[in-house]
């Protein structure tokens, strides 16, 4: 079929080889195979990549242990009560959980997290160990999660970051 050919291009085609016990021999050279898929959301997929899926509350690599059963009940009731909007200090839009290493915080973050289910907006787990402490991750891994759950919010981060992709290399 190529026998003697030399600079071609073939475009929008479907090779099939079939054969039944022939030895054909063909050397087929250069040959450039253009696809061109174009997807909604390819700024969703960049800042995708530009995140830390693994220092997600839920995620296989995360995996951190919640409280024992009854203690830091006050601490998980006034945070979950707090994402619920029934907290005193709800006027707070953002809960700032800190403390010494090795208090718990991880634990009690972990326990409120998995307590909230679908009313939780996103999380990120920050660890040294791990290395999901770099700061230029935690806005990206935060946005995507919240595009998933608000197709409006989706769409509008998707235009932005398409614009100006550099914006997910910038300082918080």
């Amino acid at each position: 079929m190529f026998q003697g050919s030399s600079n071609f291009k073939a475009k929008n085609n479907t090779f099939i080889d079939e054969y039944t016990n022939t030895n054909n021999t063909t050397n087929i050279t250069n040959i450039q195979n253009e696809t061109h898929t174009y997807r909604k959301y390819r700024g969703i997929d960049m800042l995708l990549k530009a995140s830390t899926p693994e220092a997600l509350h839920d995620s296989s690599e995360c995996n951190k242990p919640g409280c024992f059963e009854g203690t830091r009940d006050e601490y998980i009731r006034n945070i979950t009560g707090w994402g619920r909007g029934d907290w005193k200090a709800r006027q707070a839009r953002v809960l700032w959980l800190e403390g010494p290493a090795g208090v718990g915080k991880s634990a009690v973050a972990q326990t409120c997290a998995q307590d909230m289910g679908t009313r939780l907006g996103a999380t990120f787990f920050f660890s040294r160990h791990n290395g999901w402490n770099k700061p230029t991750k935690f806005l990206p891994t935060i946005v995507y999660q919240l595009t998933t759950k608000y197709p409006a919010y989706r769409d509008y981060i998707d235009a932005i970051v398409l614009r100006d992709p550099l914006i997910l290399e910038k300082s918080i």
